[in-house]
């Protein structure tokens, strides 16, 4: 037998933000991973900040929105800014090329 429980629409809400976050950036690692432009220490930094931001934002997204740990909820703002701060390499590295 399983339990049910009452599953709250901020939860769910949250899981599908973490989600649409995580297919977005994904798709952009996948081809950002092969642009000549990204080759470069500040392209691969980029990239790199990119990566390890989507597991803190949508891994902290999933993790409270799943198991309930709202205690890892400080997590997603810091995710959040080394999405940004990844973007940025990006863009310098871009601008280098």
């Amino acid at each position: 037998s399983h339990r049910q429980h009452q599953s709250d629409p901020k939860d769910y809400e949250a899981f599908q933000i973490g989600l649409r976050y995580l297919l977005i950036h994904a798709v952009a690692l996948f081809f950002g991973a092969s642009e000549k432009a990204l080759q470069g220490w500040t392209g691969v930094a980029g990239l790199t900040l990119i990566s390890l931001g989507i597991i803190l934002f949508s891994g902290s997204l999933f993790v409270v929105s799943v198991l309930r740990k709202t205690s890892l909820r400080f997590i997603t703002p810091i995710g959040g800014s080394i999405l940004i701060l990844g973007w940025i390499f990006i863009l310098a590295a871009a601008m280098i090329s």
